[in-house]
């Protein structure tokens, strides 16, 4: 269980840090989100985005090696996602690029949800009361 845990962490590291490299490669925005780049101050946030969307992608690789950090980065990952498909159903009207983004958040953060949620509440758990 644990491993598939790390896994889903892994996974869900990888897919924070796509974006971030668009900070390198800013053309991809365009490409990747269907939004129009032409626009110097929507690319300076975008990629000042990405900044974070690396941040928070290196935590969660670096979470699945070193397990004192699942539940932070779980928690994070999670807020990332979730709120993105939040604001996607409340805004309304949105590209077919960005429901692709949003679809990709809403599988990943279900597999990382249960196994976040199998893996505290109930493996790690059981684990410990074994060792006891």
């Amino acid at each position: 269980m644990e491993n598939l845990y790390r896994f889903i962490l892994l996974i869900t590291g990888l897919v924070h840090i796509l974006p971030f490299s668009f900070l390198f490669f800013p053309e991809q925005l365009q490409k990747n989100y269907g939004v129009d780049m032409s626009d110097v101050n929507l690319q300076l946030l975008l990629r000042h985005r990405a900044i974070f969307f690396g941040l928070i992608g290196f935590g969660l690789i670096f979470s699945a090696i070193k397990k004192y950090f699942y539940g932070w980065a779980s928690t994070i990952g999670l807020i990332s996602m979730v709120s993105f498909i939040v604001l996607f159903y409340q805004i309304g009207g949105i590209n077919q690029q960005l429901r692709s983004v949003m679809m990709i958040d809403v599988f990943v953060s279900s597999a990382l949800f249960l196994t976040a949620t199998f893996y505290h509440f109930l493996y790690a758990k059981r684990t410990k009361n074994s060792l006891n």
